[in-house]
């Protein structure tokens, strides 16, 4: 029988990357998605939260996020509804929009799915042990960096700057400590030349959905993971003054090819 797992995003490019191999695995059956409308804090309103932003990493830096979720879900859910909400619709999948999915009522929603699992892709909620408890088997997340060494928001865009040979993606279990969680598996890869932080990012989540489903049997069985080495270092969004250090290195937040391919609905792997 399938597992049944809930999948928690804010959607854009990564998450429909991610729910595009959820849907291809047999053993698994997306039983509900939650898509979180938030922008950053959830006391903070949509244009106050851009403006935070903005002020903290300028304009560039927003633009790339505002291509890789809004704008990809406009364009992947026009041009073949691919795009979050658009493959739930089209696969009969309720969803929920929320703001806070620790809320009674996003519980109460999370509860009647009768998930064996949920999984945290591009998900910018903190989630409850209380939430995790509305699964049988928990919560995992997809982290788009190797762990410990690259805890914190847009790993890709830190190990860039930081002229890491190689990029990771993690499969972790949610704890009460951001991407801090026992290892369910880990993948690297040399870093990519001359291909765009969003990109990287989005490919590196379609390696997670397939350790997700190579990982499978030991999460039905229960396993706990392994202990991460270390601590690590946590990075939070870029200050201005790093995305300018980015940019003299010539690596590309978004490339022009990127949006090639969202025109063209091509998630990231796929004719590959």
């Amino acid at each position: 029988m399938p597992l049944r797992v809930v999948l928690l995003t804010s959607g854009g490019l990564h998450g429909a990357t991610v729910l595009a191999v959820l849907r291809s695995i047999p053993a698994l059956q997306v039983a509900g998605i939650v898509v979180s409308t938030r922008v950053n804090r959830a006391t903070q309103s949509d244009m106050a939260g851009a403006w935070a932003l903005i002020r903290q990493c300028g304009w560039r830096y927003a633009a790339y996020l505002w291509t890789s979720t809004r704008l990809a879900d406009v364009i992947l859910g026009v041009t073949a509804s691919a795009s979050v909400i658009a493959q739930a619709r089209g696969g009969g999948v309720p969803w929920l929009r929320t703001r806070c999915v620790n809320s009674p009522e996003s519980r109460s929603w999370l509860r009647d799915r009768e998930a064996d699992l949920i999984l945290c892709a591009f998900f910018n909620q903190r989630v409850a042990e209380e939430t995790c408890a509305t699964a049988r088997l928990g919560a995992v997340n997809i982290h788009p960096g190797p762990l410990p060494a690259f805890k914190g928001v847009d790993p890709v865009f830190h190990a860039a700057l930081r002229s890491a040979a190689e990029v990771g993606v993690t499969l972790h279990r949610v704890t009460r400590d951001f991407d801090s969680g026992p290892t369910l598996g880990s993948r690297t890869l040399p870093m990519p030349a001359d291909t765009s932080i969003m990109a990287i990012t989005s490919d590196l989540y379609r390696q997670g959905a397939l350790l997700l489903r190579d990982a499978l049997p030991e999460i039905a069985a229960g396993a706990p993971g392994a202990p991460q080495a270390g601590v690590g270092h946590y990075d939070s969004w870029p200050a201005k003054a790093l995305v300018r250090n980015l940019a003299a290195t010539g690596r590309a937040l978004v490339a022009a090819r990127d949006l090639v391919a969202l025109l063209r609905t091509r998630l990231p792997g796929e004719g590959r």
